[in-house]
């Protein structure tokens, strides 16, 4: 009888060793795979950021004026028919060629 309880010993232990290489694998499986998801997403709204500042700085843009000035970490410039935003290595950008107006 106590030959049956020491192999019931050393099978728990057995199954324990095993089920912590397996999480232990997923864990370190999963973590790359984790860590690009959240600079993906660090990106995603940055970029999302970005395009709203411009789509806003847009809207009250004077193409005939010139103008230079930062917001929250960007900088926004306007000269002869272009508009740029900017933050870090992101930029945006828009020229006009031309423009008609009709009443």
């Amino acid at each position: 009888m106590k030959y049956e309880k020491e192999t019931e010993q050393g099978f728990l232990l057995l199954e324990s060793l095993v089920t912590l290489g397996m999480i232990a694998s997923i864990s370190l499986m999963l973590y790359p795979m984790i860590a690009r998801w959240m600079i993906l997403r660090q990106e995603a709204k940055d970029e999302v950021e970005l395009n709203r500042i411009f789509y806003e700085t847009s809207i009250d843009w004077k193409s005939t004026q010139s103008m230079e000035r930062k917001h929250k970490g960007y900088t926004i410039e306007s000269k002869e028919n272009k508009l740029s935003v900017e933050k870090g290595n992101q930029k945006i950008e828009v020229y006009l060629n031309g423009y008609e107006f009709e009443k």
